[in-house]
C-alpha cells in the first residue's frame, strides 16, 4: 500500500482544504472521520471516493476484529485506500486522539425546498440561524432517533458538513434530507401553500408545549441560541410554543429543547415507534 509521507502531497493538501467550507461547496466533497461514520456512510450510502488511514490503524485491523470488520468492507466496495504517517494523519485529524481513518466523499445528496413532501401525520425540523456545531449535530441526531426525515437549515446557520457537526450527528446525515435555504420568504410560502403548520419554539411564546395543537403536517423552527427565531418565523407561525420553566434558569439549551418539543409533538399524535 502507497504510503503519503509529504505534506506537499496533493491528497494531503485536498484534506485540509476540505476543512474549510468554501472548499466542501465548491467541490461538493466533505471529509468523515473515525470508525462510526466510516461504518454509516458504508452501509448507508455508495459516496465514499477515498480512504486514508494511519500505519497506526493498519496495525489495528491485524489485530482487532472491529477494525478488520471496516476494512475488509472497504476493501470489497473497491474504494481506494491510502495509508499515511501516523505523524501526517495526526495533523489532518479534527480529533486529539484520532482512530486513524477518514473518508473523502460526495455531499449526500438532497431533495430541494419546492420538492417538499410532507404528507399527514409528518413533520420536519427547521433550525433557524443556530450557530454551535454541536448543537447542530446533537439535533440531527434527534431528528433521525424520532423517525423525522426532512430537516431544513435557514441562511446563518452553521454548515451541516463542519466536522463537529458531523461528529455530534453520529451518521445522521446518512438517514436525513438536509436541506440548505437560501430564499427563507419563499420557503415560508411554500409551507402556507403547501398548508403545513409552522410551530415555533420561542422562551416568550404565548403557549406552554403541552397544549400545542399538534396537527400534521407540521414544521417545528427552532431559533438562534442566543436570539431565539427571526421575526419572519414568528411572524408566520401558527403557534409559539415554550417550555415551562419550573427553577430559576431562564432557559434550555436549543439541542435540549428541541428533544422535548420534538418528543412532545410525538406523543401528542400517538405516534408508534416501538
Amino acid at each position: 500500500m502507497q504510503v503519503l509521507t509529504s505534506q506537499s502531497n496533493s491528497l494531503v493538501k485536498l484534506v485540509r482544504q476540505l476543512k474549510e467550507r468554501k472548499y466542501r461547496d465548491r467541490l461538493g466533497k466533505i471529509i468523515i472521520e473515525g470508525n462510526h461514520l466510516l461504518e454509516e456512510a458504508l452501509r448507508w450510502t455508495d459516496l465514499l471516493e477515498q480512504v486514508l488511514v494511519s500505519q497506526g490503524f493498519l496495525k489495528k485491523v491485524e489485530e482487532e476484529d472491529g477494525y478488520q470488520r471496516l476494512f475488509l468492507e472497504i476493501k470489497k466496495k473497491d474504494i481506494p485506500v491510502i495509508g499515511l504517517t501516523d505523524n501526517l494523519f495526526k495533523q489532518l485529524a479534527e480529533t486529539e486522539t484520532p482512530q486513524g481513518i477518514l473518508g473523502i466523499m460526495k455531499k449526500p445528496g438532497v431533495i430541494v425546498p419546492g420538492e417538499l413532501a410532507l404528507g399527514k401525520g409528518d413533520f420536519g425540523l427547521i433550525l433557524n440561524n443556530l450557530q454551535d456545531p454541536g448543537n447542530v449535530g446533537t439535533l440531527l441526531r434527534t431528528a433521525d432517533a424520532s423517525g423525522i426525515n426532512q430537516v431544513y437549515l435557514t441562511k446563518g446557520t452553521v454548515d451541516p458538513y463542519n466536522p463537529k457537526v458531523l461528529r455530534a450527528a453520529m451518521g445522521a446525515h446518512f438517514h436525513l434530507n438536509i436541506v440548505e435555504v437560501d430564499q427563507e420568504d419563499g420557503f415560508i410560502q411554500l409551507l402556507k401553500t403547501k398548508q403545513v403548520k409552522i410551530v415555533v419554539a420561542d422562551v416568550q411564546g404565548a403557549e406552554s408545549i403541552y397544549g400545542i395543537k399538534a396537527l400534521t403536517p407540521l414544521m417545528l423552527v427552532l431559533g438562534n441560541e442566543a436570539k431565539g427565531p427571526d421575526k419572519s418565523w414568528l411572524a408566520a407561525a401558527d403557534q409559539a410554543a415554550k417550555i415551562p420553566l419550573l427553577g430559576k434558569a431562564e432557559s434550555l439549551n436549543v439541542s435540549i429543547a428541541g428533544a422535548i418539543i420534538i418528543y412532545e409533538i410525538l406523543r401528542q399524535n400517538r405516534f408508534d415507534h416501538t
